[in-house]
């Protein structure tokens, strides 16, 4: 049988080229036996047959003793004797070329043929053994694919797999969930004694850890679950879980934190110097007193534990029956840096805010209204644009839109005279800039809102609304990789993210995918409020499809997703953030039901450096903190607007698509801080 032997994936054993005990002679040489199978084990697909080779692994067997070939004596066997696999003992022909002549041998050798059955499950393997005749074996590993994947395991259980499982001291539980396509063939190890576990229903495991005693070390162990067996597919999941040193440190929950925090789910607090300990946390008024519990090394229900009392102390609560003081004032529900002396039995916090943001007390003189979000939850929106311009600040946050300039630019620099900063005339124009910046003579007005440079709102640092490049870049704590801790506490790894590819039909898997949808960068809006981002935009349109039944203009709720917005638009949803009082033209598509829904989104326009103010009376795009994923190089990406509509357009659809110009100056809106559980 003529065969070319080429072709063949290798996938031997590690041991299939191991010596046997060595037998030397003098001068150190090395005459022990060695195996090889040539062309080396194969792959077999499902259905029994050789990727291009037929359906037949043929294979001579060689056999060396130290640098020379070796006539010694073998037989072939597969260990098991496995009922889908047949070994035969054969002989391999084939043709032999010399190098130099290109004169062509007839080969013959002695080896052997294996073929197997079809599969219809998981990935299965056989050891084929090659036996000499002084007894020494070589073992060589074959494959099959099966019609079922192989074996994959996937953690459910939020972050465990990459950040680890944390215990106290004092020991505890956790369970562990997770989802596996081979049902109950799993398997669960430990590197370490002190961690025990108890299978609960399919894909649940409770891991619990002993006492911990130590007052200086945390311990390490590493938790493995083990999905298949060897025999066939097999996968593991590795979770790496610490137990802390036995040192004092407390838990903080309540009814205030995060909206409610279980005991189960507490927080732990970073301890400093001192006996200090400190959490940068969510405070929320809650009904009942604002309760925010301490609870010393446990996240158990325990007495004695401690409360924040709203004279700044830190009191015991020694039983059930104990009084509980009253706790603190929270004026408003936001992100503060707590901070408990547990020597003094005193605490402190601040807000966590941007600079320059928006005071509390402006909130009063902005309309806001309650859309219907697509969990049934309700989201407060301001129904205005942001027109904070810093207050008592030099230079000012943002610009005012100009004054009797409707629809029209009004000059704008080349991209080689840009100012380098927000006062550098050099190659400064009067009629491009405004009064209120003192260096220009433009009259602008902030009564319908102002517009941001991305650096300001996301920030705070005032420039007068100005950009500086073609393609500016953004700001440092806004570059790719870039950690974003935001309004409530949670934390956010920025990433770039391309319209309509990155999304598919399902936008809570598309969240899921991309959790940047969702952050909540409060930015100079008001303590407690953050910069409408794209889940809010998405909860918008689905707010609008329940009202639009029966309207001129229907919503789909099944369009209500992030590959339609950031593709050709989201159809019919433009009409209802409209009013027929600022959209009068003959093409102004408006829904009937668009001033019940309230939304105003007046078109305020927007400037461009390269172009001037343009598009007042016209067009309304709005900022979405969301990168997307063009570098322009420097640093330089893209970002997310929402874009509706043109005056005169028959255009229906609202897209949240990229802004592709660096010195883009733009309103925002504001939604009030929630937090979901």
């Amino acid at each position: 049988m003529k065969k070319s032997i080429l072709k063949y994936m290798v996938l031997p054993l590690a041991a299939a080229l191991a010596a046997c005990s060595p037998q030397k002679e003098n001068y150190d040489t090395d005459n022990a036996f060695r195996v090889t199978l040539y062309p080396a084990p194969v792959e077999f697909q499902a259905d029994g047959s050789i990727a291009g080779e037929g359906s037949v692994y043929e294979a001579v067997v060689l056999v060396n003793a130290g640098a020379a070939t070796s006539d010694v004596n073998w037989t072939a066997s597969l260990k098991g004797n496995p009922s889908w696999a047949t070994l035969t003992e054969t002989t391999v022909n084939s043709i032999f070329k010399e190098t130099y002549s290109d004169k062509e041998h007839q080969v013959s050798q002695k080896g052997v043929s294996v073929t197997v059955k079809p599969n219809s499950e998981y990935r299965r393997k056989v050891i084929l053994d090659i036996t000499l005749a002084d007894g020494t074996v070589f073992p060589f590993e074959l494959q099959q694919l099966g019609l079922k994947p192989d074996a994959a395991i996937d953690v459910t259980t939020k972050d465990i797999v990459k950040n680890g499982l944390e215990f106290i001291a004092g020991g505890g539980s956790s369970v562990i969930e997770y989802s596996t396509n081979m049902g109950d063939a799993v398997s669960y190890s430990s590197s370490a004694d002190w961690l025990s576990w108890t299978p609960g229903e399919p894909g649940s495991v409770t891991l619990k850890a002993s006492k911990w005693t130590d007052k200086e070390n945390n311990r390490e162990a590493t938790f493995t679950i083990t999905i298949g067996t060897p025999d066939t597919s097999e996968a593991s999941v590795d979770i790496k879980v610490v137990q802390l040193a036995a040192d004092e440190f407390y838990f903080l929950w309540g009814e205030s934190v995060r909206n409610g925090t279980d005991v189960a789910q507490s927080i732990q607090m970073i301890k400093g110097d001192g006996n200090t300990h400190t959490s940068k946390v969510f405070f929320n008024k809650a009904e009942g007193g604002n309760r925010i519990w301490l609870n010393p090394e446990t996240r158990e229900l325990v007495y004695p534990r401690f409360i924040l009392a709203a004279n700044g102390k830190v009191e015991e609560v020694a039983s059930a029956d104990a009084a509980v003081p009253e706790g603190p004032e929270i004026d408003v529900d936001g992100l503060r840096s707590l901070s408990v002396n547990m020597n003094a039995k005193t605490w402190t916090w601040n807000r966590i805010s941007t600079a320059n943001c928006t005071p509390d007390s402006e909130v009063a003189n902005y309309t806001t209204k309650a859309y219907t979000a697509r969990d049934g939850s309700e989201k407060v929106w301001m129904t205005e644009w942001l027109r904070w311009d810093g207050g008592d600040i030099w230079p000012k946050l943002g610009s005012g839109q100009t004054v009797g300039l409707v629809n029209t630019a009004t000059g704008g620099y080349k991209e080689k005279e840009f100012p380098k900063t927000w006062d550098d005339m050099t190659y400064g124009k009067p009629e491009y800039e405004t009064v209120e910046s003192g260096l220009g003579t433009l009259e602008v007005s902030s009564a319908k809102g102002r517009i941001y440079a991305f650096s300001e709102l996301i920030n705070g640092v005032p420039s007068f609304g100005r950009g500086f490049a073609r393609y500016e870049p953004l700001p440092t704590n806004w570059q790719r990789g870039s950690v974003i801790v935001d309004a409530i506490g949670d934390s956010y790894e920025i990433e770039c993210l391309k319209t309509v590819s990155s999304f598919t039909d399902d936008p809570n898997a598309d969240e899921e995918a991309h959790p940047t949808l969702k952050m909540q960068v409060q930015g100079i809006c008001p303590y407690g409020w953050h910069v409408a981002n794209a889940s809010d935009w998405l909860d918008l349109a689905w707010a609008a499809s329940l009202m639009s039944s029966g309207d001129t203009y229907p919503i789909n709720p099944a369009n209500v997703n992030y590959k339609l917005f950031t593709g050709d638009g989201i159809p019919n949803f433009a009409p209802w953030l409209k009013q027929a009082k600022y959209y009068t033209g003959a093409k102004d598509l408006v829904a009937d039901g668009a001033d019940d829904f309230n939304f105003n989104y007046y078109p305020l326009g927007i400037r461009y450096m390269t172009q001037g103010f343009t598009w007042q009376g016209t067009r309304a795009q709005t900022w979405v903190p969301l990168v997307y994923d063009a570098d322009k190089g420097d640093g330089w990406y893209d970002t997310f607007r929402i874009n509706v509509m043109i005056v005169n357009s028959a255009q229906d659809k609202a897209q949240m698509v990229n802004l592709d110009n660096g010195q883009a100056i733009c309103p925002i809106r504001c939604v009030k801080n929630y937090i979901k559980k």
